[in-house]
């Protein structure tokens, strides 16, 4: 494993909650981000972007949800807005990074999310 450089004197170096240092650590552990400016998420709505996180179009999410796939444009339209995005894409970027939505790659698969 490649260990990163120390930091220079001076530099800052980012802390994160699980007590590690460095780019691996952001990857592991989403940080809230305070006084972002933007909302919290509904739970429909977090429900609904971890489903787009996993690459399921509104039809998908909408059959699996039981809603109809207008309403899950809506929700997800709605997640864009509350989030500050401009895409699906940059919206569960940001609801990983916010940790408004958790990646769980094993409950997507069973579909218990």
């Amino acid at each position: 494993m490649i260990t990163p450089d120390p930091p220079a004197d001076g530099e800052d170096v980012q802390i994160f909650e699980n007590g590690e240092t460095g780019p691996q650590a952001a990857v592991r552990v989403p940080v809230p981000v305070e006084g972002s400016g933007r909302l919290q998420l509904s739970e429909r709505e977090r429900e609904v972007m971890t489903l787009v996180a996993s690459g399921l179009q509104s039809s998908d999410i909408a059959g699996r949800l039981f809603l109809s796939p207008e309403t899950v444009k809506s929700h997800v339209h709605n997640a864009l807005g509350k989030l500050g995005a401009h895409t699906r894409a940059h919206a569960v970027a940001i609801a990983l990074v916010t940790g408004q939505i958790v990646w769980d790659v094993q409950s997507l698969r069973d579909g218990t999310s």
